[in-house]
């Protein structure tokens, strides 16, 4: 099986940083980037090619939403999983996202499932 290659996005640094650790552990996903708002994520995606964004929404900057819109737009092989504390019947958005998962009730182990399910 061929590692899924994961770009983290998340403005909250200790949280992006512990996602990066706790996802590395796991066989088939390599993460290789971080960034902490959607500015950078569109960078990021352009220097890295990344599989798949793990995508927070409400940051600085640039939002969640907007640079998925974007990277769905700019770089169609990359797919985009949203994870954030807003629960997904409040966002009114189609990015073309491929998950919304909320942060209070995913575990890892569904997180992990999530990003190897993601089409390549």
């Amino acid at each position: 099986m061929q590692n899924v290659r994961v770009l983290i996005v998340e403005d909250f640094k200790p949280l992006c940083e512990h996602l990066s650790e706790l996802l590395s552990c796991f066989e088939g996903i390599q993460i290789i980037g971080l960034a902490a708002n959607g500015a950078e994520a569109l960078k990021s995606c352009a220097e890295l090619l990344p599989d798949v964004v793990l995508m927070d929404i409400n940051m600085p900057l640039m939002n969640g939403l907007t640079a998925t819109h974007l990277i769905r737009q700019q770089f169609p092989h990359t797919q985009v999983v949203i994870l954030t504390l807003t629960p997904q019947s409040q966002i009114r958005s189609d990015t073309g996202a491929y998950a919304y998962l909320e942060k209070t009730s995913v575990t890892i182990e569904s997180l992990v499932d999530t990003l190897k399910a993601v089409p390549a």
